[in-house]
């Protein structure tokens, strides 16, 4: 059984969690054009579990859209990605983000 398949079914917490979020940058941000290391490295860096409701935190990684209630979900992560890659922000730039399910997509550009 692999690292990530372990930590799903098992210890969806810590290292589990810092596990699926690497296998998510090379799988679904670097194949994708999702190629300012910016994002890549702040992606890689932020807890996307941590702004989930508990109760879908280990869907946190997988390439799919998380239902959070309410007609609401958050995006896919490479959705998240291309989104900001093709932003082109700078570091003065200011951004509003409207109807952000969640606060995951400012956390990467704060």
């Amino acid at each position: 059984m692999n690292t990530i398949t372990h930590s799903i079914g098992t210890n969806p917490v810590g290292a589990g969690f810092e596990a699926m979020r690497h296998a998510m940058v090379a799988s679904q941000l670097r194949t994708n054009a999702v190629n300012d290391q910016r994002v890549v490295a702040a992606m890689a860096r932020v807890p996307r579990e941590e702004f989930l409701p508990a109760e879908v935190r280990d869907l946190a990684y997988r390439d799919t859209a998380i239902p959070l209630g309410a007609g609401r979900s958050a995006n896919l992560p490479m959705a998240t990605g291309r989104l900001l890659t093709e932003a082109y922000l700078t570091a003065t730039d200011r951004v509003l983000l409207i109807g952000a399910a969640t606060g995951y997509t400012a956390a990467p550009i704060s």
